[in-house]
């Protein structure tokens, strides 16, 4: 099963979506994919999607455990339940400002911040740019990565750290 989450902004996130209906499309046995968009634009019916706006934590946290692939938009907070109670290791990909996804890139700059300081086996499923299609079937394509307990994506556990580097970007910007 292919879980994908764009988070709860209030900004839609169709570029991914679109990207992972597109990577699918190719495929000889579709897998199901549970797709939770927030407000991105419903894909086509297809008997192998199930579309939801919103999940509960509980049931992002059923889908998370049980993915055997995660395709996740750059959201520090979900990236933290992913990292708790995920199995694999995810494709991360930020939303981007140029694209009316969010006010600005902070998703961006975290997933560059994180593709410098994670594990070198995750670093090739952290898209630090602009993403489509052959991005995600190349992931789709990959054998299948568990995550090591051992890591984290807050590098040393520490949250606050990564909050503290952030904040700083974000003063930057403006």
């Amino acid at each position: 099963m292919i879980f994908v989450a764009v988070g709860s902004t209030e900004f839609p996130f169709d570029r991914l979506v679109q990207a992972v209906v597109a990577g699918i499309g190719g495929m000889e046995k579709p897998p199901r994919v549970i797709i939770q968009g927030g407000v991105s634009g419903q894909p086509r019916a297809c008997k192998n999607i199930e579309f939801h706006r919103y999940l509960s934590p509980d049931e992002m946290n059923r889908f998370i455990s049980r993915a055997d692939k995660i395709v996740t938009h750059a959201g520090f907070g979900l990236l933290h339940q992913i990292e708790q109670r995920g199995r694999v290791v995810p494709l991360v990909v930020p939303r981007l400002r140029r694209y009316r996804e969010h006010v600005d890139d902070h998703q961006l700059h975290y997933a560059r911040y994180l593709a410098k300081r994670v594990a070198l086996s995750l670093r090739p499923f952290i898209v630090t740019d602009d993403t489509g299609e052959a991005s995600v079937r190349r992931y789709f394509r990959q054998p299948v990565r568990m995550l090591i307990k051992e890591h984290r994506f807050f590098p040393d556990g520490n949250r606050e750290a990564v909050c503290n580097h952030l904040s700083a970007f974000m003063r930057k910007q403006s």
